[in-house]
């Protein structure tokens, strides 16, 4: 097998989109993460250790109920930005693989105004819808939980 072929072919494909995706978006994502962790006391945890608890029970118990809202928050952050990544898209779609943004830039470059407001109306109530749902989603676990 030579240098020139890989031997699971990624390109044009849906899996180098979330590849990419994924790396552009994980320092957003351990960012909003970061400050959540730091938030829970080392106490916690050492409380917990000391009245027998294994460390898996620790994190099912005490480190990942406290990190749901920085997870959920994680997680919607970067919804969003892959929603709108037009930058690794534009250079890593093709016409079986295009997604919304490309799709958007398309539109405008063609100067289908209509079809292209109406296609940003449509990612926008996406976005909306998918925000409240993980604002409900909160709000229906912690106030339930107090």
């Amino acid at each position: 097998m030579g240098l020139d072929r890989f031997p699971i072919q990624i390109y044009g494909t849906l899996w180098i989109l979330v590849i990419a995706y994924v790396t552009r978006t994980i320092p957003h994502s351990t960012r909003v993460l970061g400050s959540s962790i730091m938030q829970i006391s080392r106490d916690l945890e050492e409380s917990a250790r000391v009245v027998g608890a294994s460390s898996i029970r620790v994190l099912k118990d005490i480190v990942f109920p406290l990190l749901k809202p920085g997870l959920l928050a994680a997680w919607a952050f970067v919804f969003i930005l892959s929603i709108k990544e037009l930058n690794t898209s534009i250079l890593l779609v093709t016409p079986k693989t295009n997604v919304l943004a490309t799709l958007i830039y398309d539109i405008y470059q063609e100067g289908f105004y209509v079809k292209l407001s109406a296609l940003v109306v449509i990612e926008s109530a996406v976005i909306i819808v998918t925000l409240m749902a993980f604002e409900r989603i909160l709000k229906g676990k912690f106030i339930s939980e107090n």
